[in-house]
């Protein structure tokens, strides 16, 4: 028959190594609960800091939006007033050249 003290120390080792597994689980289990709640809080804290510059964001691209468009109608408005003033100025040569072309040129 088989020896009941090898028996024995076989069954104890076996139960002190389950044992010793179960620790191993419950800690890691612990550790990574740890770390999800971590990750959780990381991750609202983030998620807060982007909305907030995102609507900060929103807010100074909207001014520059709006500024931009300004500009764009006082250039709008600029250029207009150049083109008349260069038209009437065309307007005007046209009318010396033909004054002059009629006189037969420029007096000494």
């Amino acid at each position: 028959m088989v020896n009941q003290n090898l028996l024995t120390a076989f069954v104890a080792l076996t139960t002190l190594a389950v044992l010793i597994q179960t620790g191993i689980l419950i800690g890691l289990y612990i550790v990574s609960n740890k770390a999800g709640k971590q990750m959780d809080t990381a991750t609202r804290q983030a998620h807060g800091l982007m909305s907030g510059m995102a609507n900060t964001l929103a807010l100074r691209l909207e001014a520059i939006s709006e500024t931009m468009a300004e500009y764009g109608a006082s250039s709008r408005k600029t250029l207009d007033h150049l083109e008349n003033r260069l038209e009437q100025t065309e307007a005007d040569w046209h009318t010396r050249l033909s004054r002059w072309s009629r006189r037969g040129g420029v007096n000494a």
